[in-house]
């Protein structure tokens, strides 16, 4: 009888280790990323460009609260910046600058998926977030002329004015298609940065990142 009881008492506990372990999933997503920043009142060139065109990689670990609702973390690389000054230098507008900013962070992201057809799924994120500069460049090409780019490291320590954290709101919609444990899916994601980067100019942090990834359940 003992034995009985020891077998059976096992049993659950490994179905309920198994039960858990099958409500998280993790994965990578990564792709193209089109940046900028929100400037405030400044007014632009008629032909200003002030995106640049860079890249995105994310790790994802999610657990599942039901079928439809999950929450997560998304830790990963990016890359940020703009194709101009910020508050352009205060209102000096000279060739054709870029900052080049690399971050790592880490959102908190809550997810909402609902099937559409079979193993077709849409879903939605929200979330916030940190994120901390690793590395970053001002770019000038002095245009019309024959004078090289200048590509400048950004001295965090001789110039106080930019910040090296940001923090900011994430949101995303997606479409997704299971195999199995196994899930691929096409998500669209916009960043909107919280705080500005040069201290002393309107200059927020907006990215929008379209990406593919795969996620497996355990």
């Amino acid at each position: 009888m003992n034995t009985l009881k020891s077998t059976l008492l096992t049993a659950v506990i490994c179905l309920l280790a198994l039960d858990i372990q099958a409500q998280f999933s993790v994965g990578v997503r990564g792709g193209f990323t089109r940046s900028w920043e929100e400037y405030g009142n400044v007014a632009l060139p008629d032909d200003a460009t002030i995106h640049v065109d860079r890249l995105q990689v994310s790790a994802l670990a999610y657990y599942s609260v039901n079928k439809y609702f999950s929450f997560g973390i998304e830790p990963g690389f990016v890359q940020r910046g703009a194709a101009c000054i910020p508050g352009f230098g205060g209102g000096l507008f000279v060739g054709d600058t870029k900052f080049l900013l690399n971050y790592v962070e880490l959102p908190l992201m809550a997810r909402v998926s609902i099937p559409i057809f079979r193993q077709f799924k849409v879903f939605g994120k929200a979330g916030y977030g940190l994120a901390r500069i690793v590395s970053a460049y001002q770019e000038t090409a002095f245009l019309g002329t024959d004078q090289p780019t200048i590509r400048e490291i950004l001295d965090f320590d001789s110039s106080p004015r930019y910040q090296k954290w940001d923090h900011g709101l994430y949101g995303s919609l997606g479409f997704s298609f299971d195999i199995g444990a196994n899930q691929l899916f096409v998500e669209s994601l916009y960043y909107a940065g919280q705080r500005d980067f040069d201290e002393f100019q309107t200059s927020k942090n907006r990215g929008y990142h379209l990406g593919v990834g795969y996620m497996r359940r355990f």
